[in-house]
């Protein structure tokens, strides 16, 4: 099973949306997805349909994930759970890190995709351990650039520790417009801040779109919600292109 975790320690930069096309993208391709809300906020288990109940804050507390997952249309969905922010509190544990990852072992499913909170936390850290590859999600300007910098910081540490075989897949550019000359130069900058880190930007930005926000308020993916939009054409390009470097 391919897991792939979706992180940026700034909200607004498209996590949650990115999370909910590619989980639902690729479940219309005919995968087994499994979707995991790692926020408190349960923003992915609302635009996916889902509904409050046992989740991770339990998964991680011993009970077994089938109990937790709900199916929402194509997709399996594991909810924040109840108090998943207690997490952060729990008694320090060499064995902690692991916990989701050994929640997942006997999954059987394609690919899991896991969203994170907009902040990095003991949960981030157990997505990024039970990660095979990270997605990040940036939206082209100056305090994003400073933002891929720490998070790479965690990034190495996880991949020095807890998961050796962790790696990025690359850097998505999300609400992208090409109308501001200052724009066009943000966007040349995270591409230069791609190369510095040894990894790449996605060839197809995702176009800021106001069907994106239609679509979660109606509790619908891009796809089946407003299927033309450039949304929907933006992330479909880029599951193809990320869907073809994971062929084996």
């Amino acid at each position: 099973m391919e897991v792939y975790a979706i992180v940026n320690q700034k909200g607004g930069v498209g996590k949650t949306t990115t999370a909910s096309a590619m989980a639902s993208g690729m479940a219309l391709r005919g995968y087994r997805v499994l979707a995991i809300d790692l926020d408190q906020q349960a923003n992915l288990t609302y635009s996916l349909g889902g509904k409050p109940g046992d989740g991770v804050a339990e998964v991680l507390k011993g009970e077994p994930i089938d109990k937790a997952i709900q199916s929402v249309g194509g997709v399996d969905l594991v909810p924040p759970g109840r108090n998943l922010a207690s997490i952060d509190h729990m008694k320090p544990d060499p064995r902690m890190p692991y916990l989701l990852a050994n929640a997942l072992k006997p999954c059987k499913y394609d690919y899991a995709v896991l969203d994170t909170a907009p902040s990095l936390n003991a949960l981030s850290i157990l997505a990024l351990t039970a990660a095979s590859q990270v997605v990040i999600t940036v939206q082209a300007g100056i305090y994003a650039l400073k933002g891929v910098a720490s998070l790479m910081d965690t990034i190495r540490g996880i991949q020095a520790s807890t998961n050796r075989k962790l790696r990025i897949a690359g850097i998505l550019l999300t609400r992208h417009t090409d109308r501001a000359v200052v724009r066009r130069e943000l966007t040349a900058g995270v591409r230069g801040a791609a190369d510095a880190i040894g990894t790449k930007v996605f060839a197809t930005p995702i176009r800021d779109n106001v069907a994106v926000e239609e679509a979660q308020a109606n509790q619908r993916d891009i796809f089946s919600y407003a299927p033309k939009s450039a949304a929907a054409k933006d992330y479909t390009a880029f599951l193809d292109e990320l869907l073809e470097e994971a062929k084996p």
